[in-house]
């Protein structure tokens, strides 16, 4: 087990809980949106099951929708 002392003091230890516990709840949401933007180019490319990317990577698809390009004609939009 590692003792405590060796980052300091009791007040050193728990500000560097504080940082941790900062740290993994700022970069949580960035992760999610990266899996789901995954997801999204897992589900447009050919020979890519989507859908067993979205279950590996927990992904649901309220968060993919996000993501995904809505699909056009390919023609002109129309701004004159």
């Amino acid at each position: 087990m590692i003792d405590a002392g060796w980052l300091g003091s009791p007040v050193d230890v728990a500000t560097f809980f504080v940082v941790l516990v900062g740290f993994a709840h700022g970069i949580r949401p960035d992760l999610d949106a990266l899996a789901a933007a995954v997801v999204a180019l897992a589900r447009e490319e050919d020979g890519v099951d989507g859908d067993r990317v979205a279950a590996d990577l927990e992904v649901s698809n309220r968060d993919v929708r996000q993501y995904q390009h809505p699909v056009t004609d390919g023609g002109e939009r129309g701004d004159d």
